[in-house]
């Protein structure tokens, strides 16, 4: 009996400890190794996209304050607009998606990302049909886009912008930032990663200690958006510690 009581007094110690001393530390090294790796096989799917040395153009990496998970499935990679001057990685598990945009020097490699369009004499009116996302309701500023807000219609190519949405895959954990009157197309100027935290709420952080899952309520000191490294406060303890934003109201530990 005594035993069983010092293995539930070491376990309650340790948890503590962690609360205590490792959540305010990140792993720099695990970070850069996710970011580089996520370029390098950017660099590759890009490059066999294009048929072309990856030497004759750069992908540009997300901002360096948005953390990467490390993803347990192989990325997966498209061209999302019409152009191909962005690609979309997207990670299954954990789901979560960067759009990357590329940049060249090479007046080949411009064209090829977005070619020029000729001007023909003869109009076709056999234009293509293609599926595009609309907007079902009104969506005001702020609000989280959902599934069903929005809705699917067959229209001809020649009469979109450059940047719809054939699908609502990817979009989840997005906000409006320019209200979208129902019936208008969804456009990625119109939309941004969702501050699915706000600074002075209330937030839960989970914690893998011990191999047990620790729920703690927080304070979060600043903003933030799906998969971004933010500071928080455990008023029971009064330290500062730092989680991953992963879903509404919810950060994972470090």
């Amino acid at each position: 009996m005594p035993n069983k009581v010092f293995r539930k007094y070491l376990i309650k110690v340790s948890v503590f400890l962690y609360f205590s001393f490792f959540l305010s530390y990140g792993h720099p090294n695990n970070e850069s190794n996710e970011r580089s790796g996520l370029i390098s096989e950017a660099n590759v799917w890009l490059q066999n996209a294009l048929e072309t040395d990856a030497a004759n153009f750069e992908v540009v990496p997300p901002d360096h304050r948005v953390r990467i998970l490390p993803c347990t499935e192989k990325l997966l990679f498209d061209f999302p607009f019409n152009g191909k001057e962005t690609i979309r990685a997207k990670c299954p598990d954990p789901t979560w998606q960067f759009f990357l945009r590329v940049k060249t020097d090479n007046p080949e490699i411009k064209n090829l990302l977005s070619p020029v369009r000729q001007t023909k004499k003869k109009k076709n009116h056999d234009t293509a049909i293609t599926d595009v996302l609309f907007a079902r309701k009104n969506l005001s500023v702020g609000s989280i886009l959902r599934e069903n807000d929005t809705e699917t219609k067959s229209v001809k190519k020649n009469t979109l912008p450059v940047d719809f949405y054939s699908t609502f895959e990817g979009l989840e954990n997005y906000e409006v930032v320019k209200n979208i009157k129902a019936g208008s197309v969804i456009r990625s100027l119109n939309l941004r990663p969702a501050r699915l935290v706000k600074r002075g709420t209330k937030v839960q952080l989970k914690i893998l200690a011990q191999g047990m899952l620790v729920t703690a309520t927080v304070e979060a000191l600043e903003d933030g958006h799906i998969g971004q490294q933010i500071k928080l406060m455990n008023n029971a303890s009064g330290k500062t510690v730092t989680g991953v934003v992963t879903g509404l109201n919810e950060v994972s530990g470090l």
